[in-house]
């Protein structure tokens, strides 16, 4: 928790939303979980929570089993996202909640 504590004082507030949700998702990818998630928050607040952004942040908030805010955010996608992509994240909801 000191680790997640210590990268959100880091996070890269002076990136776009967009660059941050791009360095974000790399990091992501590379399963780097603990160094994406300042990265995810800022894009999801500079985008003013958009769909594709509370998606990322909720699952690598899954991996870091951060599950209570992962539920949070899943839950607040399925309110805004398109029908289709809210189908995914109920299952995701579902395997989070088990």
């Amino acid at each position: 928790m000191v680790v997640l504590l210590l990268l959100a004082l880091s996070a890269p507030t002076d990136l776009s939303a967009r660059a941050a949700f791009e360095q974000g998702s790399f990091l992501f990818k590379s399963e780097r979980f603990e160094e994406a998630l300042p990265y995810f928050e800022v894009a999801y607040e500079k985008s003013q929570h958009r769909p594709s952004t509370i998606f990322a942040l909720a699952q690598c908030e899954r991996k870091l089993k951060m599950y209570e805010q992962a539920i949070e955010h899943l839950e607040e996608f399925v309110r805004v996202a398109p029908s289709r992509q809210a189908s995914k994240a109920r299952r995701t909801l579902s395997e989070v909640r088990a």
